[in-house]
């Protein structure tokens, strides 16, 4: 199903579908915010990084499980992202992102070479769950979009 018959989908059926992916965000937000001190913005930060490094060749070119997991990798390969760019991505002032982007460091959860920013390894091995909360997020907005497509065909 191409993007713009499931973003029908979903507006054609806006009052059954909303609450289960609006529930996933939630779910999805708050365990990011515990595992993040609390803060949403050091989380959207690592979020930008780690989409910039995944839309290499390199990682795209990785073993499913390992870019998933990190495991067996000592940095990743790939595009990496500055300062200026999150900011200017994200809306987040730079001065702010460079905070978030020193804590980020001081986890482990992304590499810094001069000024360019990847994600670490170190990053989905202790977030994993958070990725395998996206994995079973994305399957159930596919499920949902499915079943109202059938439903309408009925």
């Amino acid at each position: 199903m191409r993007r713009e018959e499931a973003e029908a989908a979903l507006k054609a059926h806006y009052s059954t579908a909303i609450q289960p992916l609006v529930s996933d965000i939630v779910e999805f937000l708050s365990a990011a915010r515990a595992d993040l001190g609390g803060d949403l913005d050091r989380l959207l930060v690592l979020l930008v990084i780690a989409l910039q490094t995944a839309s290499s060749p390199e990682f795209r070119s990785l073993p499913a499980d390992v870019a998933r997991t990190g495991d067996d990798l000592d940095e990743f390969e790939g595009r990496p992202t500055n300062i200026s760019s999150v900011a200017d991505f994200t809306g987040i002032p730079r001065e702010t992102v460079r905070r978030k982007v020193a804590e980020l460091l001081d986890a482990g959860f992304i590499h810094r070479h001069g000024n360019d920013l990847k994600m670490s390894p170190e990053a989905p091995r202790r977030l994993s769950h958070l990725v395998d909360m996206v994995v079973a997020n994305s399957a159930r907005a596919h499920a949902l979009i499915d079943g109202l497509e059938t439903a309408k065909k009925i």
